[in-house]
């Protein structure tokens, strides 16, 4: 995900930044087709005056000393942690899921997969209180397994929401409680995963 970074304050027009005429103000640097976090995807201009945020619009006028066509990309205001989880805090909650790529978007929903699948386990269930490495070795092959039939069939062309929507998904969200003595089961959901991945592909 491309980020531009505004080292500037936050708040108004920066003091003795207008011009007076017509509204327009004396720029530092203006910020072109810029997307933030509250653009709800479309794009801004962003203009910085006194290393202030003077004016943020869809076309703001005025002379500016620099010019930075942002190109669609989203422009934040600076890091005060620069260890950030961008993905899952910042930018995907900013921009929306229908921001990401395709492949981006399979590869969020295989992580939440893992966490909800896999990560989440159910104390108070007879099966799913205790896990085996064996087990927890198979159900993370279900799950990769999924993803990497899945990539193939998108590359292809398939649709993205179709992919999403195999029933295997289903069965993997329900393989933690297989009993420990069935874990051959875990092959079966592997074929799956590879044949209805198949077919959506041939549609």
């Amino acid at each position: 995900m491309p980020i531009l970074s505004t080292r500037t304050g936050a708040g108004g027009p920066a003091p003795g930044a207008s011009d007076g005429k017509e509204g327009r103000v004396k720029l530092d640097l203006l910020i072109r087709n810029a997307r933030t976090r509250f653009s709800k995807g479309k794009t801004l201009d962003i203009g910085i005056a006194g290393g202030r945020i003077a004016k943020i619009g869809q076309r703001i006028g005025g002379e500016a000393k620099r010019k930075i066509d942002a190109g669609g990309k989203l422009v934040a205001e600076s890091f005060v942690n620069g260890h950030l989880h961008l993905d899952k805090v910042y930018t995907l909650s900013m921009v929306g899921m229908d921001a990401l790529s395709a492949h981006d978007r399979l590869l969020l929903e295989t992580a939440k997969m893992i966490r909800e699948d896999f990560l989440h386990q159910n104390a108070y269930d007879p099966v799913d209180t205790y896990t085996s490495l064996a087990k927890q070795f198979r159900l993370l092959q279900a799950i990769l397994a999924y993803y990497h039939y899945a990539k193939r069939a998108l590359e292809a062309g398939t649709d993205l929401n179709a992919l999403i929507s195999l029933p295997v998904r289903e069965e993997i969200s329900r393989a933690k409680f297989i009993p420990e003595n069935e874990l051959q089961r875990f092959d079966e959901i592997k074929k799956h995963a590879a044949a209805q991945a198949a077919a959506a592909a041939a549609k």
